[in-house]
């Protein structure tokens, strides 16, 4: 199994992929920079949470399964795992296949969120790119600027350990719950064989759970803000593990119905 796993991530690590990838990392960034100049930043934190919090949390699901589904959607069109099924154990081909696309998803995933971490903390002091105005809401001192630092997100008290240590383990946040969403597509694409609905039901599942959760008033439970912990109130950190344990559990109860279903599914056939 290691050696088609490795088979399938050779397949997937793509020119476009990376082009995807840096992209989707790095337009919002640039963008937020181009408009720095109509905004307050109080420090780096405001700047990276405008960067990360507007475009990647909007279609967050959209760029999760852009970069696996559609190929293996061909090669289900092509029949190409029903030839493979006939020579390979269709279990260990799908997990395979699963898996390299999981590790593409998470990496991409942090990606998205490392990169303008890496621009908005070390590139931009090195330039000058902004000029932060902590004074104009009273943060007159370097303890007065930490501790608002410190308490703007949920995470953001891993800041207290270091800025690079917060960034790796939100970003690692983010891959994970970019392979929750993009098991969900998987599952889809593997039941049902239609990439529109592969591509479109994680996408519309995460924006109405958010607007859903937002109507009932408490939008920190919702898909977005559990990713994407800003531009909202600092929540405890155990509000960001309720909606992805929603998830769980509709992942887990889709891959068991594959597992009982497999013979019967005319995608695989």
């Amino acid at each position: 199994m290691q050696s088609m796993i490795k088979k399938e991530l050779k397949e997937y690590i793509t020119i476009t992929n990376i082009l995807i990838i840096i992209i989707g990392s790095l337009a919002p960034t640039l963008y937020i920079l181009s408009q720095a100049n109509n905004q307050t930043y109080l420090h780096w934190l405001g700047l990276y949470s405008n960067s990360v919090g507007s475009f990647q949390a909007l279609l967050f699901p959209l760029f999760i399964v852009i970069l696996t589904i559609p190929k293996l959607s061909t090669k289900l069109s092509n029949k190409f795992i029903s030839y493979v099924r006939i020579r390979k154990n269709i279990y260990q081909y799908l997990g395979a296949t699963m898996i390299s696309n999981a590790i593409i998803v998470f990496v991409g995933s942090f990606l998205l969120v490392f990169i303008p971490f890496i621009i908005t903390y070390y590139i931009v002091p090195i330039f000058g790119l902004i000029g932060y105005q902590p004074e104009s809401m009273g943060l007159n001192t370097v303890a007065a600027i930490n501790n608002d630092i410190a308490t703007n997100d949920a995470l953001s008290f891993l800041i207290n350990v270091s800025p690079l240590f917060y960034a790796i383990v939100y970003a690692a946040w983010v891959g994970f719950n970019g392979i929750l969403w993009y098991i969900v597509s998987w599952c889809l694409l593997i039941i049902k064989n239609n990439i529109f609905l592969a591509l479109s039901i994680p996408f519309v599942v995460y924006q109405i759970a958010h607007f859903l959760f937002s109507l009932l008033g408490v939008p920190q439970f919702g898909s977005l803000i559990s990713i994407f912990p800003f531009n909202f109130e600092k929540v405890p950190v155990w509000n960001m593990l309720l909606f992805p344990m929603l998830l769980i559990v509709g992942v887990i109860s889709m891959l068991i119905y594959i597992y009982k279903n497999i013979e019967k599914m005319d995608s695989l056939s």
